[in-house]
């Protein structure tokens, strides 16, 4: 008995060829035996081996009925702990069980990995979220080099075939798109199962964030929804009616469509051609005149428009890729694209991929003046342009009824319109087995009412309207929280589609674009390449809109398409063959799970759909918010207040006082309570164990009735009285699985709590505190809980750090190490205090070096690399690759640049607000911290600045608590006037005694916490002074 066996496109064969060209050669003629084949406990993975010491990992994979093996890499020195499939995990070959034959592997696997398509021909696979088989013309595209235009349908492939590709090319790679969520998406799955690649850096931007790599604007950019609010106020003013309208005609004509100036004047926009804007030259005047509102709108209100900052920018950008992807390109206007081109190190080392069917912001996008832009501006006029568009034609989502409409809608487009342009103009062709159900029916209100109860609770059925104002009327009849207008509908696939009313609501529009269309231009299998017929109609560009957003609509429906017209009649479903009209549906009753909902709502949240998920989790979850009060920065004076009231005595206020006090280490607060009779003096710095044992109770052992009633009732992401979320607690105790099932139920993993600990920080702050939290559960809890990237601004420049990066890495780490000296910090002399901040190389490699090898491979951990990383992003660095991270502070001694803000939240927090430095002083936290702040911020202000750091002996005094910092904060470049050493003697003499008799009580208070011994007075004055001659 044979079986195919194919190989992952990137395995890595290096000096073994013979030995797995044996092997596999085995292994298909199902030689199990000699092959040396196992079950891996635990796992649903399989082992072959291959010598002594080196192992062939494969798994079961289906296709259909078929069985094949998926060899997925090669594990060499018997290194299980290496395979980014088993990612750290402990494998003990003694568990390992033989196999014989094909049916026990069937038998051990019950899951295999599935396959939608398999090419005969094709021995290899590639593996993003999940297997892939590549078709002959996808296999010659990936084998392309760029410059190369990969042009493709909804469901044929591009994105997949466009990330397979980026991992082919070297150097410095950047991936950008418009949309952030599609640019998200991208790199979780060019990431996924631990993918690395040392031969590149790829850096995922979407464009907004590409922009803020330049400057970060001051202000906010202008979104469809300000835009509406602002054109509502000008209709008294204007006989323009339509916000949608005239904002796409600002995006994509005024401001997007040249690349020379910001916007074109009145007389330039009069001159456009027909086809160059979706307003006759009769109306144009008017909208210029709103046009110019909108521009003082923009300073009036803080807001920019980003084709305007892109024109601004463009001449501020360093060339820095060596090769860059754009996905999506249809949605980019020529100003976008010209600014994305200008990162090249080289003009033309670009891989784009688009469809232009799927145009439904009118940018007037084109392939044709693209390759006009790239090459005749680049290499002169009348160059020719060597091919380098390929077209994939097939489809691998849709069903074959829903693909063969779409096309009918093509051939329609095509015959009304006409084109010269291959590219903007192919058919597909379905892929896939299912035929799927088209159906036409009369909007009436019967039949409405009856397709909602049969879909509203089903996850898989969404409801498309033309228009966002369209939704109003839609929901008095759809209950369904997934109802979406067709510019949200973009991305999203279902696998049945109910369209509402979009032929009925431009009846005239969709009369225009079949006129002069008959059946015959319809039942063709190819397009007719050539101009339009009526080369001087004023209005038939703007309908290729129109027809683009139905198309849109259609292919977002993987199986059925139910369409709801209250105009059956119209013309337009003739020519799509949909001559039976019903008053019935056939579209099946479904319901989904919770579970189902959850994920909904979770997918949706992460694409920005932020009512849609919201509805899930209001109308079909039943969340809700919690009952109790939420203590914050901003409301905690208030608590205070009322707990301190000696005239109204209120223990439940007191109780929440203390327990937020003791958690968060607020000790002066406590020592008030104390003085209270409420409390007991405190006799350790860590937090006491009645609160954690209320904070905790819901999520001891496995997870409780109580929290899981909490859940379904608060969603995952609710917050405790201390501000904390689930996910924050889980991560606390390290609980694997409820962590698991946090995040597959939405938990956000940026969420911050009252000291700006994430989840990740809250199980970083465990693993440097505790041994055994670090040995057996952060390396697996780790890459569940890392956000996959850190936003920082520095220098008024967005630094984007990926969870890959070592640089991403130590900057967690160091953020939690800060955040336990804040609180658990021991001693106030000089060195110690900076010690908290302020750290060699040698103290940062030990630090690296307790985390697990799955986080950190031994190799990242030495002493040499991550000094080359600390000096690589030295703040004065003069490289391209400097990302500004660290100040060094003297010879040898590193802290965190404390000019980095981080991007909490669409807001740009400081480093000192993130860590609540200022909370922690203001509401009685460790004096320590007033005095690291202050050390801090000086050196803040000291590089803002643009001065060098002050002398040590200022420090000095600023640390010892000398209050004249202030002025050194004010003026860092003249520090006060140096004293005499025995003037400072006398001074450190007198402050002496106040500091030792403040360390002696911390010291008893520090129960189980490392310290080094009191040092005697001479000692200790010495100190300081050695510090500062240093």
């Amino acid at each position: 008995m044979s079986i195919r066996v194919l190989l992952q496109n990137d395995l890595d064969c290096d000096g073994l060829h013979k030995a797995i060209d044996k092997t596999i050669a085995q292994l298909a003629a199902g030689d199990f035996r000699s092959a040396e084949v196992k079950k891996m406990a635990g796992h649903n993975l399989f082992r072959a081996k291959l010598n002594y010491a080196d192992r062939l990992l494969f798994a079961l994979g289906r296709f259909g009925a078929e069985s094949v093996l998926l060899v997925l890499e090669v594990i060499r020195n018997h290194a299980y702990d290496k395979s980014r499939f088993l990612r750290g995990a402990v494998i003990d070959s003694d568990n390992f069980s033989d196999i014989a034959t094909l049916d026990e592997i069937e038998q051990q696997a019950p899951d295999p990995l599935r396959l939608g398509y398999l090419n005969p021909e094709s021995p290899r696979f590639h593996f993003l979220d999940k297997i892939l088989s590549f078709d002959d013309q996808q296999d010659a595209i990936l084998k392309t080099q760029p410059p190369v235009i990969i042009i493709g349908s909804a469901g044929s492939g591009k994105t997949t075939l466009t990330l397979e590709k980026l991992k082919s090319l070297r150097g410095d790679v950047l991936y950008t798109t418009l949309s952030s969520f599609l640019t998200q998406n991208a790199r979780d799955l060019y990431y996924s199962h631990h993918y690395q690649n040392e031969q590149q850096e790829v850096t995922f931007l979407s464009f907004r964030e590409l922009l803020e790599t330049v400057r970060v604007p001051g202000n906010k950019e202008i979104r469809f929804r300000d835009f509406e609010k602002w054109f509502a106020l000008q209709r008294g003013a204007s006989k323009l009616r339509d916000p949608h309208k005239l904002f796409e005609e600002i995006n994509g004509v005024l401001t997007g469509s040249i690349t020379t100036k910001e916007y074109l004047s009145r007389e330039e926009y009069h001159e456009l051609g027909v086809r160059q804007s979706i307003f006759t030259p009769e109306e144009r005047d008017e909208v210029y005149t709103l046009f110019e509102r909108y521009l003082r709108m923009l300073e009036k209100d803080g807001y920019y428009d980003p084709n305007i900052l892109a024109q601004q920018y463009i001449d501020n950008v360093t060339p820095e890729y060596d090769f860059i992807v754009v996905d999506e390109i249809q949605d980019l206007t020529n100003t976008q694209l010209s600014l994305i081109l200008r990162f090249l190190k080289q003009w033309d080392a670009f891989v784009l991929c688009g469809d232009s069917n799927q145009i439904v912001h009118p940018n007037f996008f084109s392939w044709s003046a693209l390759k006009q832009l790239f090459y005749q501006e680049r290499l002169g006029a009348g160059a020719k342009p060597r091919e380098i568009t390929r077209i994939l034609v097939h489809n691998y989502r849709n069903s074959q009824g829903v693909t063969a409409l779409a096309n009918r809608l093509l051939l329609i487009k095509n015959a009304r319109f006409g084109s010269i342009d291959r590219e903007s103009n192919y058919l597909v062709t379905s892929t896939g087995t299912e035929t799927g159900a088209i159906e036409l029916l009369r909007a009436k209100e019967g039949t409405l009412r009856e397709i909602d109860q049969r879909t509203r609770r089903s996850a898989q059925t969404a409801i498309l309207v033309p228009r966002n104002e369209d939704k109003e009327a839609a929901r008095k009849f759809f209950k369904t929280p997934l109802l979406f207008s067709i510019q949200e509908a973009k991305g999203l696939e279902y696998r049945n589609i109910v369209l509402l009313n979009f032929v009925t609501a431009f009846r005239d529009e969709f009369n225009a674009i079949t006129e002069g269309v008959t059946a015959d231009h319809v039942h063709k299998s190819e397009l007719r390449y050539a101009r339009g017929k009526d080369k001087r109609d004023k209005s038939l560009e703007q309908y290729k809109f129109f027809i683009n957003s139905l198309y849109v609509a259609l292919t977002r429906a993987v199986q059925n398409i139910y369409i709801l017209e209250q105009d059956t009649s119209h013309q337009l479903f003739g020519l799509l063959e949909l001559r039976t009209v019903l008053d019935k549906t056939s579209a099946r009753t479904e319901q989904s799970s919770t579970e189902d909902w959850k994920r909904e709502a979770k997918r949706l949240e992460a694409q920005g759909k932020q009512d849609q998920a919201a509805a899930i989790r209001r109308e079909i979850l039943g969340t809700r918010d919690v009952e109790w009060p939420v203590y914050t920065a901003e409301n905690f004076s208030a608590l205070k207040a009322e707990a301190l009231d000696d005239k109204n005595y209120n223990k439940k206020a007191k109780k929440q006082l203390y327990e937020f006090a003791d958690y968060y280490g607020h000790f002066d607060i406590i020592q008030q309570l104390r003085k209270k009779k409420f409390v007991r003096e405190k006799d350790s710095l860590f937090p006491s164990s009645d609160v954690l044992r209320s904070i905790t109770i819901d999520y001891f052992g496995k997870p409780t009735k109580a929290i899981l009633h909490k859940l379904e009732k608060y969603g995952p992401n609710f917050r405790n009285p201390l501000n904390q979320t689930p996910l924050m607690i889980a991560a606390k105790l390290g609980d694997l699985e409820l962590i698991e099932s946090l995040i597959e139920a939405g938990a956000d993993r940026e969420l911050i709590d009252n000291m700006g600990m994430t989840p990740l920080r809250v199980a970083f702050v465990e693993a440097l505190s505790n041994e055994q939290f670090r040995s057996f559960r952060f390396g697996e809890i780790y890459p569940l809980l890392a956000p996959s990237h850190l936003k920082l601004r520095i220098n008024d420049r967005l630094i984007k750090l990926d969870a890959g990066r070592m640089e991403y890495i130590m900057l967690q780490t160091l953020l939690a190490y800060y955040a336990i000296k804040m609180r658990y910090h021991e001693i106030f002399a000089v060195p110690s205090i900076l010690n908290a901040w302020c750290l060699s190389p040698k103290e940062i490699t030990q630090l690296m070096g307790l985390l697990p090898d799955s986080i950190l491979p031994e190799r990242r951990k030495s002493r040499p690399y991550i000094s080359a990383i600390l000096a690589k992003n030295e703040i004065d660095r003069d490289s391209p690759y400097n990302r500004r991270l660290f100040v060094r502070m003297r010879h040898g001694v590193y802290t965190l640049n404390p000019c980095i803000d981080f991007a909490i939240q669409d807001q740009w927090i400081s480093m000192f607000d993130l860590l609540h430095t200022n909370f922690m002083v203001e509401e009685g936290g460790l004096h320590q911290n007033r005095t690291i702040a202050n050390l801090m911020y000086l050196v803040r202000k000291t590089i803002e600045a643009g001065q060098t750091l002050p002398q040590w002996y200022a420090l000095i005094q600023i640390l010892s608590g000398d209050r004249r910092y202030k002025a050194i904060v004010e003026a860092p470049a003249e520090p006060p006037a140096p004293q005499t050493a025995k003037e400072r003697r006398a001074q450190l003499l007198r402050e002496q005694q106040a500091l030792l008799k403040e360390r002696e009580r911390t010291l008893r208070m520090q129960q189980g916490l490392n310290h080094p011994q009191l040092k005697p007075k001479q000692q200790f004055i010495q100190d300081l002074f050695d510090f500062e001659n240093e």
